[in-house]
Parts: C-alpha cells; structure tokens; sequence
C-alpha cells in the first residue's frame, strides 16, 4: 500500500469540509403578499374612467377633467354636467334640472354670453345628485352643521356653472354651451370603483402621486402620468404593530401621556 496516496474523502467527509458541492435547487417561492398595490395611468384616461362611471349613474354627465393644482399639487376630478332628456324608464337619477332664467344685465360679457344661447337658464342640482355625489367630496368641502350634529355640504358653495364657447372669436359665435360643474376627490371615486374594505376589519385607503407630465406643459390641461397605490389597513396596521408603533386610540390621539 502507497502511504504517500492522498486519502479520498466521502461525501459525508466532504460536506464537512464544506467541499460537496452544493447547489440551491428545489426552492419553493413563497407567496408575496402585498400591502401597497400600484397602478400607473393617464390623468386623460383616468377622467375617461370616471366618466363612463358616473355616466353610468346619470345621462346629465357631460364628462370629467383631472386637474393638478400646481401650488398644492393637489389632484380633483371636475364633474361637468348638462340638464339632458331624461329617460323614466331607465335606472339612472337626474342629476341637474333647469332652475331659473338668466338675468340679462348691462354687461357687455353677459350681453355676449346670452345673445346666441338657445336656452338662457341656469341649472341647479337635484335632491338626488347630491345625496350621490356628497359621498366623493373632499373632506374640507364647505359644510354647515345641522340639528342632530350632522354636517351637510354647503351647495352653493360647491357646485358652480361655466360657459364655454366652441369657438368665441368668429366662424361659430352661436356654438355655445353651459356646463355644471363640480370639484370631487379622486381617491374617493376609485374605492367605490375599485373596492372600500380590505376585510371586515380594516380598508383601503388610496392616494395618487404624479409621475410625470406628458407633452406640453404650457396647455391649461396637461395630461400627467400619475401612479395609483391602494394601500391594505389590515396589512399595514400588522407592519406597523411589529415595529412597536400604536396609535393608542382609534383616532389616531397622541396624548400627553404617550411616551
């Protein structure tokens, strides 16, 4: 026997040795469970989305425009309506009805703007538009308390009429159109659209940060990439409780007392 015959070494001796040539296989992935889910669209087709949402509901939806406020960068979905035929039969409300005529006055502008309308009258929101629509307004919209500590929704203060013009300098001067329009939070549109509760116990809360702007930036509307999270409370909530953060109360109170 050659004593000088290097020795070979088991399996078993090897992997000792960290020498048996391991190799990952075999792992099986785990499910990734999310607690922020992301959607990136168009500020032109999220108007379009709310659009055919609200249309759904009344045939008075003229359609939607997606604004950013650029000093607040605050983003609002301004519903634009018209007082249209309603249909009895249908299962939609009537969310404007004609109200009163238009005072004509002395002013030049309000000469030009009723001369060449073929309806001179204002419109107001029905009873039932703004049971709707109270449920997607900002939560600082203009309230007044009532008997029993309900807050309602200052109306005249939210809801507001323009006049646009198809062309106001020739060609079509009698091309002329009054709209109602009113300010409402996205965020509050997309839970009904896209779901309210994450369980019986928690919601979804939803935000919507601009990403980008797309063309031109001197157009009075824009359209803005924007990226859309729905965040999960139930999964949050457990993050949050693992890190020792507690808000102590449901209402989020920081007290003197907390530490």
């Amino acid at each position: 026997m050659d004593d000088n015959k290097e020795k070979e070494l088991t399996k078993e001796e090897l992997a000792e040795l960290g020498k048996s040539g391991w190799k990952l296989t075999g792992v099986e992935p785990a499910k990734f469970e999310s607690n922020v889910n992301t959607m990136l669209v168009t500020s032109r087709k999220l108007a379009h989305d709310f659009a055919k949402f609200f249309f759904a509901m009344s045939d008075d939806v003229a359609g939607c425009i997606i604004d950013v406020n650029k000093l607040t960068n605050r983003i609002s979905c301004w519903l634009y309506l018209q007082n249209n035929k309603f249909d009895r039969k249908g299962k939609k409300f009537k969310a404007v009805v004609q109200s009163n005529l238009v005072a004509r006055t002395s002013s030049i502008i309000d000469v030009y703007t009723n001369t060449y309308r073929s309806q001179n009258t204002l419109m107001s929101l029905t009873d039932d538009a703004k049971n709707v629509f109270d449920e997607f307004l900002y939560g600082d919209a203009p309230r007044t308390p009532k008997q029993g500590g309900k807050w309602v929704p200052q109306w005249n203060r939210i809801y507001a009429e323009k006049t646009e013009n198809r062309n106001p300098y020739g060609i079509n001067p009698a091309a002329v159109y009054n709209y109602g329009v009113i300010e409402l939070d996205p965020t509050r549109i997309l839970a009904k659209m896209y779901g309210e509760k994450a369980s019986e116990n928690a919601y979804f809360e939803y935000a919507i940060l601009i990403n980008s702007v797309i063309g031109m930036n001197n157009v009075q509307f824009p359209n803005y990439l924007l990226n859309i999270m729905q965040a999960n409370g139930e999964t949050i909530n457990k993050v949050a409780s693992e890190i020792g953060f507690s808000m102590q109360n449901d209402l989020g109170i920081v007290t003197p007392f907390t530490a």
